[in-house]
């Protein structure tokens, strides 16, 4: 049934397309593990000696700022006005040229000494922005709106791609250089080959209302609680995908830094990759999605730190250092996977969230990937740097269990699945069965009673029985049949005649008008 699921989420992705983006993000130098491929590559190529190989390059450079520049201007359209930002023909025509040429260029440059640095930033600047625009097209295409469904992607597609980098990186110079660009060929192909077939269909059906600002603050977290109740405040959103994240990101930079600094034979781009992959497959054995989300957040890393802290005290000195080096990795790499399987999910339920959030992941790799390669001098501090790793997991675990998530977290611990009623108890009296049809019963009544008093049309009435039941707006276009822009018109003005302004103070309105309407009217006299 799992495996069934999955391939119905994948509608679209044929084996070709499937394997040219494994291709495709196996050579994408924006994540860490082909970057490594590559350096060694630039810094056997340039004329001018580098301070030591771990300082950034001039391409690493150029290769990020092109593809933040290129991802923040097509934030400003979408920001704009979504329906403005589309990807056509031409522009993913020149995208995929530039992007073969910079990567044409940078794997052959190997094999002839004394490349002038300016050419390595050409190159950057083509492969940063074409590969930006070419990971727009490819999240264009995913459609993941079940979050184990996401989150099974992503360990699979890393799987994939560790293992191809970990067969490349056992090859010499010349082989890694040619295998990277036939990866990138690959990839690029499979990308404009879907891309163009389907760039008609996805520019008419991009949007029909606002732009993703405005829908932004309206993101559909029924995945992270009760309706997503805990998450109302901005504060509680702001800690969840601002604080928490900036933290988790300075801690793996600071693992990063360290690493090179010290162990920098080991390769933990790969081997701590693997083991990050395996430690969140873990995760799919959850019973629904809100159960991943709080499950892993605030008993999984959490146990994953500790694991950290324990074995280290036990380790050998000269290892204690390497194997919580190692240990960072992995609980910032199950995090980033989390955090990008969650994102997914709320794109793929969102057509207009798509490419901001494509476009926000691209410039989160290309910082992530800068400032790990840097050579950071941290002054003073460079003598605490084992400490200060310390200091910013503690923080990170904090962080993540003191998320606001009450309720779901004690639905967690009893061990109940809520994830849309698919996996109920089996042992269900036939008392509990009677009992919940009489709530289904009373509350199709009251939502019928608060549409005929609100003054709701036909179609009103019959999204807020869904609403009344819990369900998104995404489940309700899918069974009606409607657009997912169609159902949060009606929601809007549904939310404007009942005067609501959240799905509590709706369901709360439904409970309050129908008993309103139920009380027996007092006799006369």
């Amino acid at each position: 049934m799992g495996a069934r699921q999955a391939g119905h989420r994948w509608a679209g992705f044929d084996m070709l397309s499937l394997l040219s983006l494994t291709a495709f993000f196996a050579s994408m130098p924006f994540l860490l593990a082909p970057l490594n491929l590559l350096r060694p590559l630039l810094f056997q190529a340039t004329a001018e000696p580098l301070l030591e190989p771990l300082s950034a390059t001039p391409f690493l450079a150029a290769m990020a700022l092109a593809a933040m520049f290129a991802s923040l201007a097509m934030l400003f359209v979408c920001l704009l006005k979504t329906a403005y930002a589309r990807l056509g023909r031409r522009l993913l025509i020149a995208a995929g040229g530039a992007y073969l040429v910079g990567m044409a260029f940078t794997c052959l440059a190997c094999f002839a000494s004394g490349v002038p640095s300016s050419l390595l930033v050409v190159a950057g600047a083509f492969v940063g922005a074409g590969g930006a625009v070419l990971c727009m097209a490819w999240a264009r295409r995913v459609h993941l709106p079940d979050l184990r469904a996401s989150l099974a992607s992503l360990v699979a597609l890393g799987a994939a791609l560790f293992v191809l980098d970990a067969l490349i990186s056992l090859a010499g110079d010349a082989v890694r250089a040619i295998a990277l660009l036939a990866l990138a060929a690959a990839g690029t192909a499979g990308c404009l080959r879907g891309a163009l077939a389907q760039s008609g269909a996805e520019s008419r059906s991009t949007t029909s209302g606002a732009n993703w600002w405005d829908v932004f603050g309206k993101l559909d977290l029924s995945l992270l609680g009760e309706g997503g109740s805990d998450f109302k405040s901005p504060w509680s959103r702001t800690l969840f995908f601002i604080v928490t994240p900036a933290v988790v990101f300075l801690l793996f930079v600071s693992g990063m830094n360290m690493h090179h600094t010290f162990y920098g034979d080991f390769p933990i781009e790969i081997a701590g990759g693997f083991v990050a992959v395996a430690c969140a497959a873990v995760l799919l054995l959850a019973k629904s999605e809100r159960a991943v989300v709080n499950a892993g957040y605030r008993m999984y890393l959490p146990i994953i730190a500790a694991v950290v802290f324990v074995v280290g005290d036990f380790a050998m000195i000269e290892l204690r250092g390497l194997f919580l080096n190692v240990g960072v990795y992995v609980f910032c790499f199950v995090y980033g996977l989390l955090m990008c399987a969650m994102i997914i999910t709320m794109m793929s339920r969102m057509e207009s969230l798509k490419l901001p959030a494509a476009c926000m992941l691209v410039i989160a790799a290309c910082l992530i990937a800068q400032l790990s390669y840097a050579n950071i001098d941290a002054g003073v501090l460079g003598a605490y740097r084992l400490n200060v790793l310390l200091f910013l997991l503690v923080v990170s675990v904090v962080l993540l269990i003191a998320m606001p998530s009450s309720r779901v977290w004690r639905i967690v611990i009893e061990g109940i699945d809520v994830s849309d009623g698919a996996d109920a108890p089996a042992a269900e009296t036939e008392t509990d069965a009677d009992a919940a049809k009489d709530d289904i019963v009373t509350l199709e009544a009251r939502c019928a009673m608060v549409a005929e008093s609100c003054g709701l049309t036909p179609r009103e009435a019959e999204i807020l029985r869904f609403l009344g039941r819990g369900y998104g707006s995404v489940y309700i276009a899918d069974t009606l049949v409607i657009a997912e822009s169609t159902v949060r018109s009606h929601v809007k003005s549904i939310y404007r005649k009942i005067d609501v302004s959240s799905r509590e103070e709706l369901i709360s309105r439904i409970d309050e008008i129908g008993e309103t309407v139920d009380k027996p009217i007092a006799p006369i006299g």
